[in-house]
């Protein structure tokens, strides 16, 4: 069973080096087996999931405004494109969330 406090590690060890050029995964595997917890379990493996699913949802909403603001018409709707640009903007946008 993991503490609050491991999982708290973990997930500031995922979070420091998610935007890093350098795997996350395998900086948080490396801290599980230095706490003595199997990376290889059905819990672990599920926590390394919800980890990178939570730094995607913290990269989304810290980006989201700048993205509405490049892609998008200032104060309308998101899904409404800018007539000025030739290129899809709506297809742009989820390219870059992508």
């Amino acid at each position: 069973m993991l503490s609050y406090f491991q999982i708290l590690i973990l997930a500031l060890i995922q979070g420091a080096c998610e935007l890093l050029p350098v795997s996350s995964s395998a900086h948080v595997i490396a801290a599980e087996k230095l706490m003595g917890l199997d990376p290889s379990s059905p819990e672990m493996t599920m926590l390394l999931v919800m980890l990178h699913t939570g730094t995607m949802f913290a990269v989304i909403v810290y980006f989201w405004r700048g993205w509405r603001r490049d892609f998008c018409v200032e104060g309308a709707a998101p899904m409404v494109r800018r007539s000025s640009c030739p290129c899809d903007d709506l297809h742009r946008l989820w390219s870059a969330m992508v």
